[in-house]
């Protein structure tokens, strides 16, 4: 008796396994997949053979169980195939009258090297789908047990549809989120979408870090390791990318942080004290134009531009019917967030490291000097280091381009200290930058005008030693990509130069 309770309650309580299948099942498949493979198969045995009795469908399950992780522990990938094979092996088992008739049997079969074959090829668009489907038609199954088989097959049939449809929904929904607490596991999210949530892992332009999945990387090897994405827009030195992952790190805002020792780009009199999202509607009778801004500056330059975008929507934003009852917020949505100074935090941190600029935390705004920073420190600080990536693109530092470096930042800057802007290219030179990290950066806080200056600056550091070779083109495609810029502004970018006469002023970048 002890022994047929015991059965019957650790099959009852394979119930339960719907949450961990549900709602992490892509990061417990990705962390180990040897975990995941063993839940998946330990679902399939006792989905199937619960049918024919419990002490069978745990049989099943923990032989099943022991026998994918066997297939996870020679390879990882076969592991993803397994797990998510198992999903359409039991939904075909189930559709088709059960694992014990030729239909059933078949469908099993079919369905799962299938889906199987999708994970091992796709496991980043299949995986959330296919765990979260496991652990729905599970519990159809083990309900339907539970009843005798009672309710009729048209019920068990719609009970089924709903439990796949549902299950799949909320997988795809929830996993992507789920799949951000481990720093080991691809995430499912794409990486703008990532940084509005401030989902990616912390860490400076020191970082050698890819651009895709955000997690570091050999900067000498030609694709990241974690999720295949191409790592050419990531130069210099290997060493950026060994030690602890959050060593160098910038965006940890210490708690008595006020601002950061850079000018504000507005006025030029205060320091940066945050970073502010600014949100604009335009209505145009039967559409409208959304936009948003990230402006970063003292908090009296960002409340007057914040506001002035709040004023330029009460004006613009109420001629479109969608337009109509979006605007109120919007206007709101600014003029609270220009009234509120919420300092340094971690947006302005990583906005400021992502477009490659270094900076200090200042503890008291009194004691910054704007007159010991050249005229437009934040435009030139990124510019520097988008040079400097160019640069370095071939495993080295051209004399020819460095002096390209110098001499196109004191021609686009007179004002600024030529030790200091051959000090910062030195510095660069000797740390590995994410090139298509800073110009995606940049992107962020650039006006077109800036973003086209940015690609400029680039491309005369490319041309500076009279070739551009397939590496730095190739940088310099990505940068453009980054930039937001189209396919021939590069070409453009190469016969233009910086000087005054024909960049764009520094003043508009901003």
């Amino acid at each position: 008796m002890g022994t047929v309770t015991l059965v019957d309650t650790l099959v009852g309580g394979s119930f339960y396994l719907v949450l961990p299948l549900l709602v992490f099942g892509y990061w417990l498949t990705m962390r180990d997949a040897r975990i995941g493979a063993a839940i998946a198969g330990y679902a399939l045995g006792v989905g199937v053979g619960v049918g024919v009795g419990k002490p069978i469908a745990l049989a099943a399950g923990v032989g099943l169980a022991a026998a994918f992780a066997g297939v996870a522990h020679v390879d990882d990938r076969l592991g993803w195939g397994v797990s998510a094979g198992a999903a359409g092996a039991l939904l075909g088992a189930v559709a088709g009258g059960g694992a014990a008739t030729l239909v059933g049997a078949g469908a099993a079969v079919a369905l799962g090297l299938a889906v199987g074959a999708l994970a091992w090829k796709f496991p980043r668009g299949t995986l959330p789908i296919a765990t979260s489907v496991l652990g729905g038609v599970l519990v159809v199954v083990l309900l339907t047990a539970q009843d005798g088989g009672g309710g009729g097959e048209t019920t068990i049939t719609n009970g089924l549809a709903a439990a796949v449809a549902v299950s799949a929904l909320v997988g795809l929904m929830i996993q992507p989120w789920s799949a951000e607490i481990g720093d080991s596991v691809p995430p499912l999210l794409p990486l703008r979408v990532r940084n509005w949530f401030d989902l990616v892992p912390e860490g400076g332009v020191e970082d050698a870090v890819c651009p895709n999945c955000g997690q570091r990387v050999d900067p000498g090897a030609p694709y990241c390791g974690n999720c295949d994405a191409s790592l050419a827009g990531i130069v210099g030195p290997a060493d950026g990318a060994t030690g602890d992952a959050t060593g160098t790190t910038v965006t940890d805002v210490p708690d008595d942080a006020v601002a950061v020792d850079i000018p504000c780009p507005e006025c030029g009199d205060r320091p940066i004290e945050e970073a502010a999202t600014g949100y604009g509607v335009v209505g145009m009778l039967l559409a409208y134009r959304w936009s948003s801004r990230t402006v970063m500056g003292c908090h009296q330059c960002n409340r007057s531009r914040l506001w002035g975008l709040a004023g330029k929507n009460l004006l613009l934003g109420w001629w479109s019917i969608a337009s109509l009852f979006a605007n109120p917020f919007t206007v709101l949505w600014n003029l609270g967030r220009g009234a509120v100074n919420r300092g340094p935090t971690t947006k302005l941190a990583r906005t400021l490291a992502e477009s490659g600029v270094d900076f200090r935390y200042l503890a008291d705004a009194s004691e910054f000097d704007a007159s010991d920073y050249g005229q437009h420190e934040l435009l030139q600080r990124g510019l520097l280091r988008l040079g400097v990536a160019v640069m370095v693109a071939d495993g080295h530092a051209d004399p020819s381009e460095a002096a390209a470096i110098r001499d196109n930042a004191l021609e686009l800057f007179p004002d600024a200290d030529r030790n200091a802007i051959e000090g910062r290219v030195t510095e660069y030179a000797n740390a590995t930058t994410n090139a298509a990290k800073v110009a995606d950066g940049l992107a962020e806080t650039l006006t077109r005008d800036g973003r086209q200056l940015a690609l400029r600056f680039a491309a005369q550091v490319a041309v500076a030693d009279g070739d551009v070779d397939d590496a730095e083109a190739q940088l310099l495609a990505t940068m453009a990509d980054e930039l937001e810029l189209d396919d021939g502004a590069v070409q453009n970018a190469i016969g233009s130069g910086v000087s005054t006469e024909t960049a764009p002023d520094p003043s508009a970048a901003l």
